[in-house]
């Protein structure tokens, strides 16, 4: 009888909680979002008149091909909806999709809740990370299950979203390779070549077909993501680049300017020696990929852990970082609660939704016209630097907690 109620219950959350994720993604259909939601309607503005290819080239910025494709597709079938309607109405599938996804594969209900609390911010501003989730859920999913193949096409259209995956991409190659033989206790390389291949092949065969169509442009795409969007600080994350940006323009505003009304303002081109700290950010990122190569028993929790601090180096000690940077860092603390359910992972978890969502929140609110708190206290201080302090201290501790755990903890254990 016990055993009944309880199902009971659980149908009554879940249904709950659907009607709930239906009605707020309703309720935020009209809300203006960002900016980048004007640079989306230019999109599809260039793909309706010269077309799919031509028009992916006339965009001349960042972004793979792929990152509008369901939105296009949607415009073709009903031309009648404006641009708007179409990219909120990509937005709630995606959003309804992840979280569909994240049920079905996990069956974890307080996951489904907190993945939903987590994204739907993201969604609503407009931005395009909320289609990266069902790719990158499934990816990560088969490839837990030793599938390649299937993670291997899932994280090829993926990364044809976004290029940002790419960033975690050496953490999973690195899974592939020993240099140690556990069994002879001897240093030995050992690449899993048939593993590899298999998770490759997906990838060349879909990435040679997708550059035969889009050719140049998808490589000036690329090119412009790795080489073209570091001049700047700090766009607006909260992260150690933000502190230097206010010590910049409270010490050294003939230089760099003064403060936007009492705000820290981006500054979005600096020399060289002011974007140095971005190597703390290439320190971070090659000594996880260390610990990983070095790790005598690699597996898939450990390869998520690399992944979030190379990831969250990136987010925090990078430059040219943008306030939506770390949506990729949380599903990935996700992923790994999800792969290690410990305390610790599930405290680290809230705290990278909270960081993400309040990052955005505290600028933009939650239709793009922002809260109102990102404006100075009394023209005294910023409260955004409070925010970033406390983002770089939190976050960089939590990395040192992870390579402890890939290391010592791990050797102890083993």
């Amino acid at each position: 009888m016990h055993a009944k109620i309880t199902e009971k219950q659980n149908l009554w959350w879940k249904c709950v909680a659907f009607l709930g994720i239906i009605i707020l993604s309703v309720i935020f259909f009209n809300t203006p979002g960002t900016g980048d939601m004007d640079i989306w309607n230019t999109w599809l503005d260039y793909a309706e008149q010269y077309g799919i290819r031509e028009g992916y080239s006339m965009q001349k910025d960042m972004y793979p091909p792929f990152a509008l494709i369901l939105q296009i597709g949607i415009k073709k079938m009903w031309p009648a909806l404006s641009n708007f309607d179409v990219l909120r109405l990509a937005n709630i599938f995606f959003l309804l999709i992840s979280v569909f996804v994240i049920h079905i594969l996990y069956k974890n209900g307080k996951i489904t809740i907190l993945s939903f609390l987590g994204l739907i911010l993201s969604a609503n501003l407009g931005y395009l990370d909320i289609e990266m989730v069902p790719f990158l859920i499934l990816a990560f999913y088969f490839f837990s299950k030793d599938k390649y193949i299937l993670s291997g096409i899932f994280y090829s259209f993926l990364c044809l979203i976004k290029f940002q995956p790419l960033i975690i991409l050496p953490f999973v190659c690195i899974y592939f390779v020993d240099i140690f033989d556990a069994d002879k206790r001897k240093i030995k390389l050992n690449i899993k070549i048939k593993s590899l291949v298999k998770m490759a092949m997906p990838a060349i065969v879909i990435g040679a077909g997708v550059c035969l169509i889009y050719r140049r442009a998808l490589i000036k795409a690329l090119y412009n993501a790795l080489f073209t969007s570091g001049y700047s600080i700090s766009p607006n994350a909260l992260n150690f680049g933000w502190v230097l940006q206010f010590w910049l323009e409270k010490f050294h505003a003939d230089i760099f300017g003064p403060f936007d009304n009492g705000k820290i303002a981006i500054i979005w081109s600096a020399p060289k020696i002011y974007l140095s700290f971005k190597y703390i950010f290439v320190f971070l990122y090659a000594l996880a990929a260390i610990v990983m190569l070095l790790n005598r028993k690699k597996d898939y929790k450990l390869m998520l852990q690399c992944s979030v601090i190379g990831y969250t180096a990136y987010f925090l000690y990078n430059s040219g970082v943008h306030e939506n940077h770390l949506f990729l860092g949380m599903i990935l603390m996700i992923l790994l609660y999800l792969a290690d359910p410990t305390k610790n992972n599930y405290y680290r978890m809230i705290m990278y939704i909270v960081i993400f969502n309040v990052n955005l929140l505290i600028l933009y609110g939650m239709s793009g016209h922002g809260m109102g708190f990102d404006r100075a206290i009394s023209g005294l201080f910023d409260p955004t630097l409070i925010l970033a302090i406390f983002n770089v201290v939190y976050l960089t501790v939590t990395l040192i907690g992870f390579i402890y755990e890939a290391t010592v903890q791990r050797v102890q254990h083993q």
